[in-house]
């Protein structure tokens, strides 16, 4: 029998609960990273299944403004990291984390995470509602006169660079925010405890997003190499 059977037992009861939290809190990212992901591949695969024929450039613009593919792949990622935060503060302990070059003091960390996490929850309803850029500039697009040769050729050229214009900016904002991602979940992974169960989940995230392109940028290259094809 150990000598001191109240004490170890007490430390041993902690350490189980401890260990219990953060393995449920495991369990529940994995599968919220397994969401997001079937989700975005879904998203990603099926938009376009009815529409075999690529077309124009207009008319590419005009399929993805209606169906919002990319808008909503966006407004979920944006929605997975507030809800990343929003579940690290709900679940921090209050304690202090020695990170080498100082101490994380945790409630007002904790008060701090879960504004940020509201804060990103916002921004992917704010995504979803409001026009996205491919919207506004097949508005721009449809509104042009067809009246002229000299009219529809601005039309052509206006409907070809705003699809190279987003696809562009599609690809910039899909690597930088899964180099936040990546980033923030190889830090919360070095600070540990409940950190690194986020991690695994900004982590899920951070790789899905660099891995899938957006449906603007694979329309825009299927559109241009059919043209490179074409023009030979």
């Amino acid at each position: 029998m150990h000598p001191y059977p109240s004490k170890c037992t007490a430390y041993d009861s902690r350490l189980r609960g401890e260990s219990g939290g953060s393995l449920r809190l495991r369990h529940l990212n994995k599968f919220l990273v397994i969401l997001i992901i079937l989700l975005l591949t879904f998203n990603a695969t099926f938009c376009f299944a009815a529409n075999e024929e690529i077309g124009s450039a207009e008319a590419i613009i005009q399929r993805l403004a209606n169906s919002k593919t990319d808008k909503t792949r966006s407004a979920l990622i944006w929605g997975g990291i507030g809800l990343g935060y929003s579940i690290l503060s709900l679940l921090m302990p209050i304690e202090s984390h020695d990170l080498g070059w100082g101490s994380l003091s945790t409630e007002l960390t904790k008060t701090m995470t879960g504004f940020a996490g509201a804060g990103f929850l916002a921004g992917a309803f704010a995504e979803y509602i409001l026009p996205s850029g491919i919207e506004n500039d097949y508005e721009i697009i449809k509104n042009i006169k067809m009246n002229t040769l000299e009219d529809k050729l601005k039309r052509n050229d206006e409907a070809d660079k705003a699809l190279k214009n987003r696809s562009n900016e599609a690809y910039y904002q899909r690597i930088s925010r899964g180099a936040f991602l990546l980033s923030s979940s190889a830090l919360y992974f070095y600070i540990g405890g409940y950190y690194s169960s986020v991690g695994v989940f900004f982590g899920g995230l951070g790789i899905c997003d660099l891995l899938i392109k957006t449906e603007t940028e694979k329309q825009a290259d299927i559109y241009y190499d059919g043209n490179d094809v074409d023009s030979k």
